[in-house]
């Protein structure tokens, strides 16, 4: 053991300990806000790649790929969800396992993955519902992803000079 605190006096040793706890809070926040809700849709909608021409937002900018008769395909909905889920406090899809199976069995649940056409207020609706579903499944067994990373190399930030800020007045 000797020649390990030897080491360790020789070389610095940074150990990084991130938690991340997902639970219903951030979705609760995002489903009780109707503006931020909105707003955080058509901006999830805005990332669908366009197949015809589609009529502006709101906010300007042109809304998802539809067929002539303005539905949209449920194909699309993993992609919307993707950019849907950092504004309701969880990771990107693919990140935590545990959050893609709530989200499966969400999709497996509202039937989301049969790739029909529906109206763009229908595609809101289910994306509304598959968070509703999430948040529902994280309210008793939220989750925790803890990480942790060796590193051997340490930031130094230099401390500015001392502040002025609580110095006494000059007469």
């Amino acid at each position: 053991m000797g020649t390990v605190a030897k080491l360790l006096k020789e070389q610095s040793v940074i150990v990084a300990h991130t938690e991340n706890t997902f639970d219903r809070i951030g979705i609760r926040r995002l489903l009780s806000n109707k503006f931020e809700l909105d707003k955080a849709l058509d901006t999830s909608l805005q990332t669908i790649p366009s197949m015809v021409p589609c009529r502006p937002s709101r906010y300007g900018k042109p809304l998802i790929p539809r067929d002539r008769s303005a539905k949209l395909s449920k194909q699309y909905l993993r992609v919307a969800l993707d950019v849907l889920v950092p504004s309701s406090g969880l990771g990107p899809l693919g990140a935590v396992d545990q959050i893609d199976k709530i989200i499966n069995e969400a999709f497996k649940k509202l039937d989301a993955d049969d790739r029909k056409l529906v109206k763009e207020d229908e595609f809101k609706k289910l994306l509304t519902e598959i968070l509703g579903s999430t948040m529902l499944q994280l309210e008793g067994n939220p989750i925790s992803v803890s990480t942790k990373r060796t590193t051997n190399s340490a930031v130094h930030v230099p401390l500015a000079s001392s502040s002025t800020l609580l110095e006494a007045p000059s007469s």
